[in-house]
């Protein structure tokens, strides 16, 4: 048996909220898969805590770099990577390499597949039809909408409102292969 007292000996006591660096990266080299959680780092209230900010910032988003590190929080180590976004740093939380899944699987099934150029022609096409530019604006909740308006309702007193989207009828989810198959046979 392990005792509460012995993982909590293990954890890293440090409330100094300081990030030690190990290592600086190329930031391509760094997979999304690896990344949790994006916090912006804000520089210190005064000229003499800016100035090693912004050189920090300058030098790593001129040489497209990242930097590896760790810190404790909520008493626990946490790895992440500082990196330049704009004109500012931010970091972002990683996850171990145990815990990112291996894509061989996929990587081996998908090996075995062949895919026909009247097939690939047609996805490009799909693609190019849906294609627009990112907009996070868009990036929207239906449920955060439903659940606003049901504390707001609740606030006021008043009759909650009726969900939506459970009136509204799904549309069947489509194999985008089984589309593709349909369309290059109607084309033949």
């Amino acid at each position: 048996l392990v005792e509460e007292a012995e993982l909590e000996a293990l954890e890293g006591h440090d409330d100094s909220r300081s990030i030690e660096i190990s290592q600086f990266v190329a930031i391509e080299d760094v997979d999304p898969v690896f990344r949790d959680r994006t916090y912006y780092l804000v520089p210190g209230a005064t000229p003499a805590q800016r100035r090693p900010y912004r050189l920090l910032l300058e030098a790593m988003r001129e040489t497209k770099t990242g930097a590896l590190g760790r810190f404790v929080r909520s008493g626990r180590e946490s790895l992440c990577l500082v990196r330049a976004r704009g004109d500012a740093l931010v970091l972002e939380t990683l996850y171990l390499a145990e815990d990112v899944y291996s894509d061989a699987e996929i990587v081996e099934a998908v090996g075995t597949s062949d895919v026909k150029e009247p097939e690939l022609a047609l996805a490009h096409q799909i693609i190019d039809g849906l294609a627009g530019p990112f907009e996070p604006a868009a990036l929207t909740s239906s449920y955060r909408r439903d659940l606003r308006a049901l504390l707001e309702a609740k606030l006021q007193g008043g009759e909650l409102p009726s969900p939506t989207d459970a009136e509204a009828p799904k549309a069947p989810a489509v194999d985008l292969l089984e589309a593709l198959r349909a369309s290059v046979e109607a084309a033949k």
